[in-house]
């Protein structure tokens, strides 16, 4: 993760510094999330249990991360000028999206350091190609809607919107194909079973970063008209 320099606790909070600490916290736990997420993937496709326990132990301790986060998150809007209170659902919902991103990632880490470690068979090779193109566009996802909220600048909606609809169309078409699949090896019932909560994950995960990416859009727009920043005479953040 990004090293966190300075406590914004300690400092006044104003509409400037409450946003940038915002994002600047959501797109360090994304980060960390993004990077979870590959590494569950590899240590499914390795199968080796002693990498998956160790990145299941990692999202469990994220998602604790992400709560204290929210907490102290919304104990800083309590503690802002009134007009912060105002979106302080639109940061509800925020945290709310990157807590359930949390959720799907600890869940399936979980899942598979289980799979793993009841020494089930491997994906077969077009299983595990099909997982990969799937976790290739999300990460691509996560990338974009990290970018946003590192440069202040939502200008990548669109692309990610695209992207998103594409993952749906691939997710739909790959659950599809197992389906047929597991009619064929029904003795690896477990395997497909990991296969579509794998599918799931990617689509909750991916989702959830598309959502916060709006929302923050969002937060930054309503600031901007409000015109909070009567000192300087200038809009908050970046469009």
């Amino acid at each position: 993760m990004i090293k966190e320099e300075e406590r914004l606790a300690d400092k006044e909070i104003t509409s400037v510094n409450l946003l940038s600490e915002v994002f600047y916290k959501i797109a360090n736990l994304m980060l960390e999330m993004k990077s979870l997420f590959s590494k569950n993937f590899n240590s499914l496709f390795e199968h080796k249990l002693s990498h998956s326990a160790k990145v299941n132990k990692s999202t469990h301790i994220l998602l604790l991360q992400i709560d204290f986060s929210i907490h102290e998150i919304m104990l800083m809007i309590r503690n802002s000028k009134p007009k912060n209170m105002d979106l302080g659902h639109k940061y509800g919902q925020t945290f709310g999206a990157l807590h359930d991103m949390a959720l799907s990632l600890d869940h399936i880490a979980q899942q598979c350091k289980i799979f793993i470690d009841n020494n089930h068979k491997p994906f077969v090779e077009e299983e595990a190609q099909e997982i990969t193109e799937l976790t290739e566009i999300a990460n691509n996802i996560l990338r974009l809607a990290i970018s946003s909220l590192q440069t202040l600048q939502f200008t990548n909606n669109n692309e990610l919107n695209s992207l998103e609809k594409v993952l749906g169309e691939k997710l739909q078409k790959y659950l599809k194909h197992q389906i047929k699949r597991a009619s064929k090896y029904s003795k690896n019932s477990k395997r497909s079973i990991l296969f579509i909560n794998l599918l799931e994950a990617i689509r909750n995960i991916s989702r959830n970063a598309v959502v916060i990416t709006t929302l923050c859009c969002e937060i930054q727009r309503e600031y901007n008209a409000k015109d909070d920043s009567p000192e300087t005479g200038q809009k908050i953040l970046p469009e």
